[in-house]
């Protein structure tokens, strides 16, 4: 299971739109409830002299995957490979979407460190090497030996 933060202010607007009204910061919901549009909207325009979206270049949505149990867990990162998957992949001439999950940075990090490591040991050697024959250099060939 997944609890999608955002999404009920998408479904509002999509089973409203065209006669939607959208709050900022806050947007009234039937049924008597708010959510906190101001935390899912960016780039907002506000119309003149009031608290309603005129235009919002952004939409966040935030995936909250279950860890209560082991086998959550592995439902959970099972999920969060096939989403970072699919979003490498991804285009859109339509939209840009940028994303990022909980496992992106260790994996990022990963990568990296796979990557950068033995360069930058190649790096730090020759220069080790090199502070290493300057710094027993004399200008008297005498003590130099």
């Amino acid at each position: 299971d997944c609890v999608v933060t955002g999404l009920d202010l998408l479904d509002f607007v999509a089973s409203r739109a065209p006669n939607v009204t959208v709050g900022y910061p806050w947007t009234s919901l039937p049924g008597n409830s708010r959510t906190l549009s101001g935390a899912l909207l960016g780039g907002v325009t506000l119309e003149d002299g009031t608290e309603n979206v005129q235009k919002a270049v952004a939409l966040k949505l935030i995936y909250h995957l279950r860890s209560s149990s082991e086998e959550d867990d592995e439902d959970s990162e099972a999920w969060e490979r096939a989403f970072l998957s699919y979003m490498a992949t991804f285009s859109s001439d339509v939209i840009e979407v940028t994303w990022s999950a909980s496992r992106s940075l260790e994996s990022e990090i990963s990568d990296l460190t796979i990557s950068v490591v033995p360069t930058l040991a190649a790096y730090t050697g020759s220069i080790l090497m090199a502070f290493a024959i300057l710094s027993c250099l004399m200008i008297d060939p005498v003590r130099s030996k």
